[in-house]
């Protein structure tokens, strides 16, 4: 009979805390992405790299045609982190990239005023979206900031 209280009450405990993040088919970005003419993704990457030089980190090339970008936001929370995201860049025609397996995180180590990768670990937090309201209300306005051209 003890076992069963225990085992419920871990039960209980997990499905109140453990979140599960959403799935693959609905972290893609909802808008076409458009790449400048004489453009490939890698000279957009470097493009964006020098539109934000301290806040472009962690590009990955998987191929010429394939990346993934982690993005710190300028977005700032009460707590005084950063937002930070992750994604998938795949150019899938001459112009055209789909962006998609987007996460985001709180940065809880990049509490400075400035924006600098160099004094963000960006490996702290918890790993998001696990619904539809993180999805539109941290992930896709990260990857707005990172695709604007300002």
């Amino acid at each position: 009979m003890k076992f069963s209280y225990f085992f419920c009450t871990i039960l209980i405990f997990c499905n109140s805390t453990c979140q599960t993040i959403l799935p693959s088919e609905k972290r893609i970005y909802p808008n076409k992405v458009f790449l400048n003419e004489n453009e490939n993704l890698e000279s957009f990457i470097e493009r964006k790299q020098f539109q934000f030089p301290d806040r472009v980190s962690l590009v990955i090339r998987f191929s010429s045609v394939e990346h993934k970008i982690r993005f710190l936001s300028s977005r700032k929370f009460d707590t005084g982190s950063h937002l930070v995201c992750s994604f998938l860049a795949k150019q899938i025609s001459l112009y055209e990239l789909e962006i998609y397996g987007m996460i985001y995180m709180t940065d809880y180590g990049c509490k400075n005023e400035e924006l600098k990768l160099k004094k963000c670990s960006m490996t702290r937090g918890t790993p998001g979206p696990t619904n539809e309201n993180e999805l539109n209300e941290f992930v896709i306005p990260c990857v707005k900031e990172f695709l604007a051209d300002k």
